[in-house]
């Protein structure tokens, strides 16, 4: 097999390009909607809005497993995962927005317990400053998809179909 240049690879792809023009380029990789990026960029569809609803509920509820293996050392930790299971499954399938407020007061409440925790260090809760705060940025970005999902990129509603009229004429009163 010869090595081509890049010149004449070019060529080569302009002639099929232009020999079979429904061949597309392939489209670039899209970042997932909670990725680093994904975080920081605005939600510009209904399809966004789907994703990143479905991927944070899929985070806290990962989240919630997490919370599970720490329920081996403090059974009250169950709590923490059926709150957090219960709001994720809600957040999920009902794109609620009360479900994606409470997961972002939540959030809030495990940083100022993770950080306690770092200053005097107790049984219960966590430590990972990192995972309490993706929890808290992944919250703020179901809260933002769930109000546009229900605001700006609402599915219209179906009207009925207009009323027709009987086809024996006018009904204008007059006999």
């Amino acid at each position: 097999m010869e090595k081509k240049s890049i010149k004449e690879q070019m060529a080569q792809w302009r002639a099929e390009q232009k020999a079979n023009p429904q061949v597309s380029r392939p489209k670039p990789p899209t970042s997932h909607p909670l990725s680093l990026g994904g975080l920081f960029r605005p939600i510009s569809s209904r399809e966004q809005a789907l994703a990143v609803i479905k991927a944070a509920g899929i985070a806290f509820l990962i989240l919630a497993g997490i919370t599970t293996i720490a329920a081996i050392l403090n059974p009250l930790n169950l709590v923490d995962v059926l709150v957090l299971a219960l709001l994720a499954g809600w957040l999920w399938r009902w794109r609620s927005r009360v479900a994606a407020i409470l997961l972002t007061v939540i959030s809030i409440a495990n940083i100022g317990v993770t950080v306690m925790n770092l200053v005097a260090p107790s049984p219960s809760g966590g430590r990972n400053l990192l995972l309490a705060v993706a929890a808290l940025m992944c919250a703020v970005k179901a809260i933002e998809a769930t109000f546009k999902l229900h605001g700006r990129f609402k599915e219209p509603e179906q009207s009925p179909p207009p009323y027709s009229s009987p086809a024996s004429g006018s009904e204008s009163g007059e006999a």
